[in-house]
């Protein structure tokens, strides 16, 4: 397996491409874009609940 470096710390990054040091940049930005895309799907799912109570 090719070794991927944190472009923030330099360090080895984990098979799950997180940064070992927990403070890192890189966890914070994977962190940020967890959470928005799991308030993305949220909007999706409420979204298609109130189209299909409108339209019923």
């Amino acid at each position: 397996m090719k070794e991927t470096y944190c472009e923030w710390c330099g360090s080895v990054l984990l098979e799950n491409g997180r940064c070992p040091i927990e403070d890192c940049v890189q966890n914070v930005i994977l962190d940020a874009l967890a959470d928005a895309e799991g308030e993305h799907t949220t909007e999706d799912t409420k979204d298609t609940k109130d189209e299909t109570s409108t339209n019923a």
